[in-house]
């Protein structure tokens, strides 16, 4: 019998090990008070991020470190893009379009009037930005032209397939869904029929026939030819939905309010909350690979998604102690890996404790009943996972 518990217990232990393995932890640029609002990686390890302020960061390095770029403006960056590693533009607030082409050290400022939410560059020398009354303009031979969309429904996002066809999505808040669709690169627009009246925030197509997009009252819809018919998914939430990202036709991760992180692994059929450690509204979201990805949102979060990171259980990173432990457990970290988080599991796997790490501080358990914890400390490179026990 002791030995079954035995084996029973180490399953579990196993098992928390390998979910751990796959994981959003929060990482910090070390730049304060800035809201996140969209990201986009160009490549593996390089990508950007904008958001309030005029601010955009970026990594050269899959996200371990941070530089801030200097754009000029200090308007709200709703949308990003970039066609390569150096080449891309962002919009928002205010009457310009800031674009580059040396990776962010420096920034062009062209005259493009009304409030700009969403972007779609189909290629390198043709892209859409779309806003607020309707609003939309083509970049084409390196001008912007506005083109008439024929609605005044605000815009949020856009999807083109390819330079000629292509597809705006909005709306206006929980009534009058919109999505308008153009086959000539946004000379004529049609509507397309929606299966709600639910805004779209958030448009995401993993190919060309299979597509997402989320919105108000945690509206979410799926179309499988292209963006011609849509039906209604149940998202099992009634928060508002900002963006979608599909890493396959049915692998995808969806941000909202609240702390809202969803993930289906089945096309949409169910959705769960992933854990996060924070309650903030979620905006822009980006993977690079099904192994890497990031949301960013407001209060200076950042998420990053790691399958496969470092997990050790090396005692000469960390001292934790006292171990038994009665009401009060300390670490004491003993290198510069950026340790973080400390997330305390029970042995059926379950979270029952988490904590932002400080220096020198005890963490309180004594509302914890007696039995064997698993603390999971996250940093920016490493995760530690000690085993203590609650007395």
């Amino acid at each position: 019998m002791n030995k079954n518990i035995y084996l029973i217990a180490l399953i579990l232990f196993l098992s928390i090990q390998f979910s751990i393995a796959q994981t959003w932890s929060e990482i910090y640029p070390g730049f304060s008070g800035e809201h996140y609002i969209a990201v986009d990686f160009p490549t593996s390890s390089t990508g950007y991020i904008s958001g309030s302020g005029g601010n955009i960061i970026k990594t050269v390095d899959n996200g371990d470190t941070w530089t801030q770029l200097t754009t000029g403006e200090d308007i709200t960056l709703e949308c990003i893009e970039f066609t390569d590693e150096n080449n891309g533009f962002a919009a928002g607030s205010g009457s310009v379009i800031i674009s580059t082409t040396d990776g962010g050290t420096t920034w062009n400022s062209e005259t493009v009037s009304g409030y700009k939410y969403g972007m779609s560059f189909p290629s390198t020398s043709v892209g859409y930005v779309c806003g607020a009354d309707g609003l939309a303009y083509k970049y084409e031979s390196s001008t912007w032209t506005e083109l008439t969309t024929g609605t005044i429904r605000v815009l949020y996002d856009a999807h083109f397939h390819d330079n000629n066809t292509g597809y705006l999505f909005g709306g206006f808040f929980d009534t009058d869904c919109r999505i308008i669709k153009t086959i000539n690169g946004g000379a004529d627009w049609t509507t397309i029929d929606t299966p709600n009246e639910d805004a779209i925030n958030g448009v995401h197509f993993p190919t060309e026939s299979i597509g997402y997009a989320v919105g108000w009252n945690g509206n979410i819809i799926k179309t499988t030819d292209g963006g011609d018919s849509w039906t209604a998914l149940s998202s099992g939430s009634t928060e508002v939905l900002y963006k979608a990202f599909f890493i396959d036709e049915n692998t995808g991760y969806v941000t909202g309010n609240n702390g809202t992180l969803l993930k289906t692994t089945d096309g949409g059929v169910s959705w769960q909350q992933e854990t996060i450690s924070f309650t903030n509204d979620l905006y822009g979201i980006y993977f690079t690979n099904a192994n890497n990805g990031y949301a960013v949102g407001s209060n200076e979060n950042i998420l990053k998604y790691s399958a496969g990171s470092g997990i050790s259980n090396n005692n000469e990173l960390i001292s934790f102690y006292p171990n038994p432990a009665d009401n009060y457990i300390s670490l004491n970290i003993l290198n510069n890996n950026k340790f973080h988080t400390l997330n305390i599991y029970d042995i059926s796997g379950k979270k029952v404790l988490s904590y932002r790490l400080a220096y020198n501080l005890l963490y309180e358990i004594k509302d914890l009943r007696k039995g064997v914890y698993f603390a999971h400390i996250i940093g920016d490179k490493k995760m530690v996972i000690e085993k203590f026990v609650k007395k």
